[in-house]
């Protein structure tokens, strides 16, 4: 079920650059960043608004990015939060382990922007992180403000 929802939400650009900013909670501080310099085609979902459609709207992280050609397969997972990080870290982890059926056989990363990071060295210590480092394969970052991914 949660598959077809993906694919039926999942919108295609080759656009060289977008940027992703959660309007639903007001600042938007945080904020995802993609240049496309290789011009290739991706997809992107907004879990929280189409997959998921307003449903679990807490445990799930924000945005998906699938890239997915003949050289990559990847998705990112795209959380944009205030100052909890442990809370957008288990949304993240939440949302790779509902979605992994989906995504058999893709490199997965998971990205958190936080308008704050309070106390990174508390957080480096929780279950979720760790469960989250080792199901992406240490490929988790996360960064005040801003992230900017270059494909």
């Amino acid at each position: 079920m949660i598959c077809k929802r993906i694919k039926t939400y999942q919108k295609e650009s080759s656009n060289p650059k977008m940027t992703l900013v959660d309007k639903s909670r007001g600042s938007g501080k945080s904020k995802f960043i993609l240049e496309n310099k290789s011009r290739g085609t991706y997809y992107a979902l907004n879990f929280e608004k189409d997959v998921y459609q307003g449903n679990a709207i807490d445990t799930k992280c924000d945005f998906g990015l699938k890239i997915e050609n003949e050289k990559v397969k990847t998705i990112y997972f795209i959380e944009l939060k205030g100052t909890d990080v442990n809370k957008g870290i288990e949304q993240l982890l939440a949302t790779l382990e509902d979605t992994q059926k989906c995504f058999k056989g893709f490199e997965k990363k998971a990205r958190l922007v936080v308008s704050r990071f309070p106390k990174p060295e508390l957080t480096y210590r929780t279950r979720a992180y760790k469960d989250l480092v080792r199901k992406t394969k240490k490929e988790i970052i996360i960064k005040q403000h801003q992230i900017v991914e270059v494909i």
